[in-house]
């Protein structure tokens, strides 16, 4: 999706802008590793590759999906649009969406004929597919259902939930919809015959949420104020929520967009890494890497990131309450189950083995109040147990696979 100069011209009059120019929505397919194969709509009658159809003044084309209805055995494959209109006259704002066939040729040219286009009382933000023929979207505040019946080829009567606030992202999981806002948090409904039923409501100062579903039923959610948070929908629903959270934690930017990539092929030869890992987007740019670990792995790692926060090499400026912390890691504060991978890069790029001696064999000085693990064989026994967790075939006292296991966590997986 992209917006493309239609025209641009030195402006009228001496008090105003210095360029003056129109712009129009285009979308434009492309082939990886390739030029663009075609941009915008066109019908019957053809149309210049770089002019939309029936574009309204002031449209933005917001986003797209394909969508693959089926009828029987048939197959259809679709393209949906859907835009803002501004409209200077009243400072309203309305939506479309815009409807049509895809056909990708042999040679990899593309035919795109628009079929239909539905007008809407608001900006449509967001959409996903469900199910057969059925269309999930967030008009303005509402959250809408609609199907299509192949019948009578025309969508059916729309099911509306209305939220606190626009909604940002949606996406399907079985009969789960989740769904992101601009200032209400998250939600999560079940999709039932003919309606959507409330399942959990996440907190409403989370301003600009998105989300990504991932396996054994989590969602990662971010917000504006850098967090990222692990939702949960247990098999058995609880009394208290339906998604509680299970862990928390907090970055030096707000990610905007998750994505999943998997690992290049050098790097699945690690019996320990995940095969996919999680890509995170933010509007400067940033990129994080974000993985879910076990918790075995979990419970290691931030050992080595509790006792690294100690030490001056790994943290120049500790906490100032860092001794009076618990090395053992705990569940308790869902935000103390983020391990910060900054810390394992520099606790392995600056001694590594020789520091993790170190830091094992520490006695403590006088002003170094340990909350726990205050004697260096206590420390060096309860590792011992949590290597064992993790490499239960690992002769005790090597630690090297340790340091290859952490290294390769932190390689980037893109």
């Amino acid at each position: 999706m992209s917006t493309t100069e239609d025209s641009l011209q030195a402006g009228g009059r001496p008090d105003g802008p210095l360029l003056a120019g129109t712009f129009r929505p285009a979308v434009t397919f492309l082939r990886p590793n390739a030029e663009p194969l075609r941009s915008d709509f066109h019908e019957k009658g053809g149309l210049d590759a770089l002019n939309a159809i029936d574009v309204h003044p002031g449209e933005t084309y917001l986003g797209a999906m394909e969508w693959f209805p089926t009828d029987g055995d048939k197959q259809y494959h679709m393209l949906v649009v859907h835009t803002r209109v501004v409209h200077p006259a009243n400072r309203g704002t309305t939506g479309r969406l815009l409807l049509g066939s895809l056909d990708i040729g042999d040679a990899g040219e593309v035919e795109f004929k628009l079929k239909r286009h539905m007008e809407r009382e608001a900006p449509v933000w967001a959409m996903a597919a469900y199910g057969n023929s059925s269309l999930i979207y967030g008009c303005g505040d509402d959250v809408v259902l609609q199907t299509f019946d192949m019948s009578t080829r025309r969508f059916g009567t729309a099911v509306k939930v209305e939220l606190r606030s626009p909604v940002n992202q949606i996406s399907v999981r079985g009969t789960s919809l989740h769904v992101s806002t601009i200032s209400s948090g998250h939600y999560i409904f079940e999709i039932e015959e003919g309606g959507l039923v409330l399942q959990f409501a996440g907190a409403s100062g989370r301003t600009n949420t998105r989300h990504i579903c991932m396996p054994q039923s989590l969602v990662m959610t971010s917000d504006d104020d850098c967090k990222i948070a692990g939702l949960w929908q247990p098999p058995q629903p609880r009394l208290d929520t339906m998604a509680p959270l299970v862990f928390e934690a907090q970055l030096p930017g707000s990610i905007s967009r998750f994505c999943r990539m998997t690992r290049p092929v050098w790097q699945e030869k690690h019996p320990c890494l995940e095969r996919e890992v999680i890509i995170g987007s933010c509007r400067d740019g940033t990129l994080y890497q974000l993985a879910i670990l076990d918790e075995r792995s979990w419970r290691l790692l931030a050992f080595i990131q509790n006792m690294a926060m100690r030490d001056l090499r790994v943290c120049p400026y500790p906490h100032p309450l860092v001794f009076e912390r618990h090395i053992e890691p705990s569940t308790t504060k869902k935000g103390d189950m983020h391990i910060n991978g900054d810390i394992l890069l520099r606790f392995v790029e600056r001694g590594g083995l020789s520091i993790l001696a170190e830091m094992l064999h520490k006695i403590p000085d006088p002003d170094e109040k340990f909350a726990d693990y205050s004697t260096a064989k206590d420390r060096s026994g309860r590792f011992q147990e949590l290597v064992r967790e993790v490499f239960p075939t690992l002769t005790p006292g090597r630690f090297g696979p340790v340091l290859e296991w952490i290294r390769a966590l932190l390689l980037p997986g893109f």
